[in-house]
């Protein structure tokens, strides 16, 4: 039987058709990484750098071909006939350039290729170009003047996005779909985005709300996926591409280079790429009216901040034949020597450093378009992922250093599949990730050789599985009416041990908690006409506690020491909210309200051990604090995003983010939340010449939890409000040659993000030179 319908499909493939073609601007020049997509199918492409696209294994017939690219209007072709076993050829696609960044085609959402017009979630698309524009350091700081997304950074090397209220591990971080969040990620705020390699980005989708149905646990407040860059197929021979960029920045002494290559032909694309970074100490602005703000180790400037990183990467795509694709890939980060910075501004700490923070991920996916009625696309993915950090800490330098390393070795299988049943679109499968945790701490006092400690931060050889099915229906209803409805099953295992405490009279223990959940979700999207649609969204999320929450023992924020809680329970929610979207000729934005209840909410809470809420470690106290349910908590918010274009050189564009958090159970405000924040900007572009200037702001955040009283980090009464303003332009020296400029807080403003461990940058001069973008 398993021959016969082999045999039968590739039968079936020989009798479908092709289309290729080249897409440029106007004035002739290729334009890159453009989705090309057969209008309301999962079939498509992404344009090479010299603009060329090819879309297999498409039935004859009639179709529509849709061009998309964020910085261009977008076109459709209709009627173009397609022919069994043949190749069209079509003319060459000329599009006209746009400054509106509120279009483009996102899959996060919902597993399928979609324009964020007819997604029922409120989305980012933040693209390589627009990263490279805003001069990001980090992944991180690429999306601080997004709407929706605070950044927090604990330390120079950090930065965590803050979503609807929610953080850390109530956030979902993808790379090219594959889930990064393992069973050690904190729900403090953490630097693992950061650990993505901004250069190797090609475009990054942030979905603000839950999204538990499609990837599981974790995605509470948003999720963001890091999609990198993929090599392409080009039509015929072999092709060189290729990428260098230098960058230079004054406030941190920033030095980068990154150079990738990529060698295609038809069938085949391999491609390649090195990033190193060395930071300097960080200094602050000069002028304030906040004298709780100036608190930095070394004047001005902030010390120690300063750190390097390397990154690798390397992608393999191979097109077999017509509807087949394997993609293998490869990444490498290596951290070294990253400053926790707030523990020396607020502790006084000799020395507390992340060392090494590595990550390294490899992945195989195998992609086919099948003949079949009920299937009409398949994807399995398998990926290794290895998350290492270690921790080297000294309160002064005659006593004992600690010495921490912490391993979690993730192995995850997956397998998606879409089914077009007349006005259905079927989006099912299932996926499965596997932890196995490693964590040991060492001890050296002064002339004293190196001591193993009874445990580790977390428990040594712990084990942890996610499991889940989904199943996801988009159902269109004439041109105006989508609804999407969706649910999953997800089951979660751990299996942990901690070690006995005789100074406690606690006996070693076995863990094995399991946790079970069913969510829901319902979008519905109404478009009274192409260019608008009114969204609705009713959903569930639901994070499992992962090792991190119930087992840590170890050093937190400030003069916190974390206890084991095994009795945790999941923590859940319930979200609503509604908004509509417009991508008009000159006026594109979006405007949305949402709602949040939380049940079973996990924080950090008082706790006692050995019956003392205090703990002596290495000759210091801490407070004792466990991750604990204490109870039921309400968000609401409103997100505003807003840009016009003047002409076709001018566009002003805006951004507005407002989040009302409250734990009701304890009558007291969400811990971290941000304050209300935004931008507003002026642009101007040519096909020489682009600048533009904006003002980034955040208002005073007084409203502070009682874990937010204990945290150093927020001065006392709460963070000040600020805002800095900005300049950076781009001079295309000539075809693939870009020299970039920048001036940020020109005022030189000292600033801080709300719960962050660090000010912002002073006065920062960036100069960068890009050759091949």
């Amino acid at each position: 039987a398993r021959l016969t319908l082999v045999s039968g499909i590739g039968f079936a493939q020989s009798e479908r058709g092709a289309i290729e073609g080249i897409v440029v601007d106007a004035s002739g020049a290729p334009i890159p990484n453009l989705h090309v997509i057969i209008f309301e199918s999962i079939r498509g492409d992404v344009t090479d750098p010299s603009g060329y696209y090819l879309i297999e294994n498409i039935p004859p017939g009639k179709i529509v071909v849709q061009f998309d690219h964020i910085s261009f209007k977008p076109k459709k072709i209709d009627a173009v006939e397609i022919r069994a076993s043949q190749t069209v050829r079509m003319d060459t696609v000329r599009l006209q350039s746009r400054v509106l960044e509120l279009d483009g085609i996102v899959v996060t959402a919902t597993r399928t290729d979609r324009r964020i017009i007819d997604v029922a979630q409120q989305m980012n698309i933040v693209t390589g170009m627009r990263l490279r524009e805003r001069h990001a350091k980090t992944t991180a700081e690429g999306l601080c003047e997004e709407p929706g997304i605070f950044v927090q950074k604990t330390e120079h090397g950090g930065g965590s996005a803050i979503i609807r209220g929610l953080s850390a591990n109530q956030i979902l971080i993808l790379v090219d779909g594959i889930r990064l969040n393992n069973s050690l990620y904190r729900l403090g705020n953490h630097p693992y985005l950061t650990t993505i390699d901004v250069s190797t980005i090609r475009q990054m989708e942030i979905v603000r709300g839950p999204t538990s149905v499609l990837y599981g646990s974790d995605a509470l407040g948003g999720t963001i996926n890091a999609i990198t860059r993929t090599p392409s197929i080009t039509g015929s021979g072999w092709d060189v591409d290729y990428r260098l960029q230098t960058r230079y920045a004054s406030a941190d002494g920033e030095k980068k280079a990154h150079g990738d290559i990529a060698v295609q032909r038809r069938g085949l694309g391999i491609q390649a790429g090195f990033t190193f970074i060395d930071f300097d100490d960080l200094r602050r602005g000069r002028k304030s009216r906040h004298p709780e703000l100036e608190k930095s180790t070394n004047g001005i400037y902030q010390s120690p901040t300063g750190f390097h990183a390397y990154h690798f990467d390397a992608k393999v795509r191979v097109d077999p034949k017509p509807g087949h694709r394997i993609i293998l890939a490869g990444q490498l980060t290596r951290r070294i020597d990253v400053p926790r910075y707030d523990k020396y501004e607020n502790n006084g700490y000799d020395l507390w450093l992340y060392t090494p923070q590595d990550r390294r991920l490899a992945y195989l996916v195998y992609e086919h378009h099948p003949s079949i009625s009920f299937i009409s696309s398949v994807r399995i993915t398998l990926s290794g992922h290895v998350q290492e950090e270690g921790r080297q800490i000294r309160k002064s330098p005659g006593e004992t250093l600690t010495r921490e390393f912490d391993r979690v070795g993730t192995i995850g299988l997956s397998l998606q599949l879409h089914s077009i049943l007349k006005n259905h679109l079927f989006t099912y499968g299932w996926d499965s990730y596997f932890d196995d945790v490693s964590s040991h701490r060492w001890t050296r006092a002064p002339g004293a050789s190196e001591t193993l400690a009874e445990r580790g931060r977390y428990p040594d050889g712990s084990r942890y599985t996610s499991m889940g099915l989904f199943l996801q229906d988009e159902i269109r209803q004439g041109d105006r009416w989508t609804f999407i409805p969706g649910i999953r099953w997800s089951m979660f295992r751990s299996r942990f041990a901690l070690p006995a405490d005789p100074g406690a009279s606690i006996p070693s223990r076995s863990f094995a908690p399991d946790f079970h959940a069913f969510t829901g979700n319902l979008g519905v999207i109404f478009k009274p006409e192409e260019k608008w649609s009114v969204n609705l969204n009713l959903g569930q999320a639901f994070r499992a506690p992962n090792l991190s929450d119930m087992a840590k023992f170890g050093e937190s924020k400030g003069n916190i020491y974390e206890i084991p809680n095994s009795a945790l329970k999941p923590e859940k929610m319930i979200s609503i909210d509604a908004g509509v979207k417009m991508n008009l000729d000159r006026l594109s934005g979006s405007f949305s309200l949402y709602y949040s209840h939380i049940v079973d909410l996990i924080s950090s809470a008082d706790d006692l051990w050995n019956g003392s809420d205090e703990i002596a470690v290495g000759g210091e106290h801490f407070k004792i604090k466990s991750k604990q349910n204490i109870g039921r908590a309400i968000l609401r918010g409103l997100e505003i995003s807003i840009q016009y274009q003047l002409d076709e050189r001018w566009s002003v564009s805006g951004n507005f983010t407002s989040t009302f958090g409250q734990n009701t159970t304890l009558d007291e405000p969400m811990a971290k939340l941000p304050p209300a924040f935004g931008l507003v900007g002026l642009r101007r572009n040519t096909q020489a010449f682009d600048i533009e200037t904006s003002i980034r702001f955040a208002a005073m955040q007084a409203r502070l939890a009682s874990d937010d009283l204990d945290d150093p980090r927020i001065p006392p009464g709460g963070t000040p409000g600020w805002w800095i303003w900005n300049i950076r332009s781009r001079i295309r020296l000539s075809r693939g040659v870009s020299l970039r400029a920048a001036l940020e807080n020109i005022l030189d403003i000292n600033y801080r993000e709300h719960a962050s461990g660090i000010n912002g940058p002073g006065r920062n001069l960036i100069l960068s030179l890009d050759i091949g973008e």
